[in-house]
């Protein structure tokens, strides 16, 4: 077997002990004997798809991890700059993070991973929510809607909150003003009334969150910031745990996802919204008009040629091959 040197580099923190390896990531029984801590942690061998374990079996290669100017290969993102140290390396750039300069011209030799549509050669659409779940995230997608029955949702609380970084003020307006509506379970540190120590420890892709945020009615998944091409994991919280995810974030999200299917506040407004969702938690009716909905319209740019190819995992794989060899 052939054998790639690949380095990690200017990488982001995650919380300690969760695992960053594809395959422990969606093993909910890998997760229940975890005790982890909201102590961040610097990621020295990829994580999710890009991780050292998962490209060796991607790329039917031995890979070992190299300092950056003896690798084959550098695997970075943008939390910090020893990448441009390196202008004659092929990399690979993960740019899941709203700030990072996707088309940067100051950095040669780059193959992209970003959540930005494609706009040109090199730039691969990617949303952090593959990246962690893998391709199969979009068979939910294609999942028949369901509907409550009147006792399921009488059993329902209202929404579910876990937002801990307080750095965006329109994101805290309105989830106090939502507050003030209906009932919220906040369980991160804007706005906390409840304790849980599973949800408060661990990550949005902790699989386990899934059977608290059934629970729900709603899930409130703002993004840190509203920007062209960032969407994170958080919608995806809801739509595969079948709840109305109540989100702002990306503008263009909706040519992703059905607007009929959730909360969109970006074309809604904050007042708008909040009168839709104080409707849609005392109308059953009403809510499940919402829930039935599919998640994406025929005119989505999934279903188009161009885009929809990077849903496909075999294409993600022959993109990797090709660049790397």
């Amino acid at each position: 077997m052939k054998t790639i040197k690949v380095s990690y580099i200017d990488f982001w923190a995650e919380c300690g002990n969760i695992p960053v390896k594809f395959d422990d990531i969606n093993n909910i029984d890998y997760w229940k004997n975890l005790k982890t801590n909201r102590n961040l942690n610097r990621i020295d061998s990829g994580v999710g798809l890009f991780h050292k374990d998962h490209l060796e079996k991607l790329l039917d290669k031995n890979v070992i991890l190299s300092t950056p100017e003896n690798a084959d290969i550098i695997i970075c993102s943008g939390f910090g700059n020893q990448r441009y140290n390196y202008p004659n390396k092929k990399k690979i750039f993960l740019s899941f993070e709203s700030g990072f300069k996707v088309l940067d011209t100051n950095l040669p030799n780059t193959l992209y991973f970003s959540a930005n549509l494609p706009l040109k050669e090199g730039l691969f659409y990617l949303p952090l929510f593959t990246c962690y779940y893998g391709f199969k995230i979009y068979d939910v997608i294609k999942e028949p809607r369901v509907k409550l029955t009147l006792q399921e949702f009488n059993n329902k609380i209202d929404c579910f909150s876990l937002v801990s970084n307080q750095s965006c003020q329109y994101r805290n307006d309105f989830l106090k003003k939502l507050t003030d509506s209906i009932q919220v379970h906040n369980y991160g540190k804007v706005l906390k009334n409840i304790d849980n120590e599973i949800i408060q420890s661990s990550c949005w892709y902790d699989p386990r969150l899934g059977d608290y945020i059934r629970k729900y009615k709603f899930i409130f998944c703002f993004e840190n910031t509203s920007k062209v091409g960032y969407h994170t994991e958080k919608i995806m919280h809801g739509f595969r745990n079948k709840v109305i995810p109540i989100y702002w974030g990306d503008p263009v999200a909706k040519l992703i996802f059905n607007s009929d299917a959730y909360i969109n506040v970006n074309e809604l407004g904050i007042d708008k919204a909040l009168e839709k969702v104080k409707l849609l938690s005392k109308d059953l009716n009403e809510y499940n008009k919402m829930l039935e909905q599919h998640i994406i319209k025929d005119n989505s740019v999934y279903n188009r040629e161009d885009i929809g190819k990077f849903t496909n995992e075999n294409y993600f794989i022959e993109t990797l091959k090709k660049y790397i060899n």
